[in-house]
């Protein structure tokens, strides 16, 4: 009599935790995928003059010879896997609709939007390549005037005042470019790139944030999270 009392206590115990668990398929997670599996997120800016600004002044990105832009993360939090640094220096990634990331910061009476890609190999360097551009405004109001640009360089800055920043019709151009034996960005006079779906950071799915904050991508550093974001725009100061 014992034993089927206990027998019974562990059915009922077994159906109250099957009853428990979710029905609705797999618990969620997030996953490193391939560098092309990864979808970019629709374009997302906000409001206000700040949304102005990240448009107007969004750089078109020529690529001489590396990787064109890829997402990093999509809006579920899965992250790119990234590619090994051998073979041609754009062997797998020379197609992509891309992505280009956005965050603005008012500081010292200025407004800084600081622009970045993501690249899933850096030539002979390293897997992942984040770069990025700091441009330099009057002002957070949309009619705000160029003051310059910064351009991240291997862990520097060059920094270049208006006006000689590289417009054209009113359009920074920024070249992707071989620099020594890794790839890093310059202004570009002549040749005009191409625009990436443009996702502002504080319009990003948590999740999306999450991740990028919380997850290692070797060498490179995301440049907009909060661990690094005040320390770039600080350094990039014109």
């Amino acid at each position: 009599m014992q034993f089927s009392v206990v027998t019974l206590a562990c059915t009922l115990l077994l159906a109250s935790f099957g009853h428990a668990l979710p029905s609705g398929g797999p618990l969620e997670s997030r996953a490193e995928l391939g560098h092309d599996k990864i979808k970019p997120m629709g374009e997302a800016v906000g409001g206000g003059d700040g949304a102005v600004l990240y448009k107007k002044f969004q750089p078109t990105l020529k690529v001489q010879g590396g990787c064109v832009p890829f997402p990093a993360v999509d809006k579920d939090g899965n992250v790119s896997k990234g590619l090994k640094a051998t073979g041609l220096h754009n062997g797998k990634c020379s197609k992509s609709t891309g992505q280009i990331y956005c965050r603005g910061h008012n500081i010292d009476g200025k407004f800084a939007i600081l622009y970045a890609w993501y690249m899933p190999k850096d030539a002979f360097s390293h897997r992942h390549d984040f770069e990025y551009i700091v441009v330099w405004l009057s002002s957070n109001k949309k009619d705000a005037k160029l003051l310059g640009v910064a351009y991240s360089r291997h862990g520097d800055t060059v920094k270049i005042k208006a006006p000689n920043v590289g417009l054209k019709n009113n359009r920074l151009r920024v070249q992707y470019y071989l620099d020594g034996s890794s790839y890093s960005v310059k202004k570009h006079n002549y040749a005009e790139g191409g625009f990436q779906p443009l996702i502002n950071y504080a319009q990003m799915p948590d999740k999306a944030r999450k991740t990028l904050a919380g997850h290692s991508f070797g060498s490179a550093n995301v440049p907009f999270i909060d661990k690094n974001f005040i320390n770039n725009i600080k350094e990039a100061k014109l």
